[in-house]
């Protein structure tokens, strides 16, 4: 003899529609932290680098909006001597300073941007480490 519980069975489907679409949900924040904290491991890993760059390419992205604030977000395009590109998200300090153009050295650490400096440019060279106050 089937044991019945009192739930009609409609309620039952979507009881369980709802734990799926939860799990499913947790599954997709989880993987999205453990790829930022991969990719930020990574980054503190790479070298600090000084290349010589054109700025190629800038562009912005706003998120939100509507009932809730609006961010911006900044992005530029580097082309390098051996005709590569990366796009580097920057602040808006940053971004405000660049024009398409722009030729000098930019300083990078994985996929992180660390500045740009216009002028002549220099070969691929490791940035320097830190360096030490001077003592009086």
């Amino acid at each position: 003899m089937p044991h019945d519980s009192g739930a009609p069975t409609w309620f039952v489907i979507a009881f369980l529609a709802i734990v799926v679409l939860f799990g499913a949900l947790m599954v997709a924040i989880m993987l999205a932290v453990i790829r930022g904290v991969r990719r930020s491991a990574a980054n503190r890993r790479a070298p600090l680098l000084n290349r010589p760059a054109t700025v190629v390419a800038k562009r912005t992205g706003i998120s939100g909006g509507g009932n809730s604030s609006a961010s911006s977000h900044y992005f530029a395009t580097f082309e390098f001597p051996d005709r590569s590109r990366e796009e580097f998200g920057l602040r808006g300090e940053d971004y405000g300073l660049l024009a398409e153009g722009d030729q000098g050295t930019v300083t990078t650490q994985g996929t992180r941007f660390h500045g740009f400096q216009r002028g002549g440019l220099i070969q691929d060279t490791a940035a320097p480490g830190p360096q030490p106050f001077p003592r009086t």
